[in-house]
């Protein structure tokens, strides 16, 4: 009984030396020049792929784990430090604890311009003798502002896929009359 008054006493006078300082209010973090990345696993035969910047853990991208053939990374585009940026592209081994890194595909280094938004392209094909071989494409993408706040934007990656025409056309405005149906009771 004794020693819990003296563990709780030092604990008040702990708390109340530490608390003894003004407060300034929070402590914001000077964030470096960010630039904006997004990632598109465009490899029809690898199934999953994971990116990884491997040059600095802090302002680097984390979310663009088992990303499937056609997927864009979680969360869209991800704030990245800018500078040569280098990073690996894995296939995903289905254990989130091992970092998703078993094969590299990729392992290169890409240069970001703070303030821009980018999209990684990874295409072609990554088996051995398989051609167009893989690489990634670094496409600056360019944010439209629109009155209506909608853009559409397209990019053929197809693989041994010829020209292909894309066409944007307004829905009808109309509804089309409603159908009724009868039933017939037996």
């Amino acid at each position: 009984m004794r020693l819990s008054r003296f563990v709780i006493l030092g604990a008040a006078v702990s708390a109340m030396v530490g608390c003894s300082e003004p407060n300034d209010g929070p402590t914001l973090q000077n964030l470096p020049p960010l630039a904006f990345v997004r990632y598109i696993n465009a490899i029809p035969d690898t199934l999953s792929t994971t990116v990884r910047f491997i040059d600095q853990v802090q302002y680097s991208p984390i979310t663009f784990v088992n990303v499937a053939f056609r997927g864009q990374g979680q969360g869209g585009y991800q704030p990245t430090e800018a500078g040569a940026r280098k990073f690996r592209v894995f296939t995903f081994s289905g254990d989130v604890s091992v970092a998703g890194n078993t094969t590299i595909l990729v392992d290169t280094t890409i240069t970001f311009e703070a303030g821009r938004y980018y999209t990684l392209l990874h295409l072609g094909y990554a088996r051995a003798g398989a051609t167009p071989r893989q690489r990634i494409v670094s496409i600056t993408d360019a944010i439209p502002t629109t009155p209506s706040g909608i853009a559409f934007r397209a990019i053929h990656a197809g693989l041994d896929v010829g020209n292909v025409d894309i066409y944007a056309t307004p829905r009808p405005r109309t509804p089309s009359p409603a159908r009724r149906c009868s039933r017939t009771s037996r």
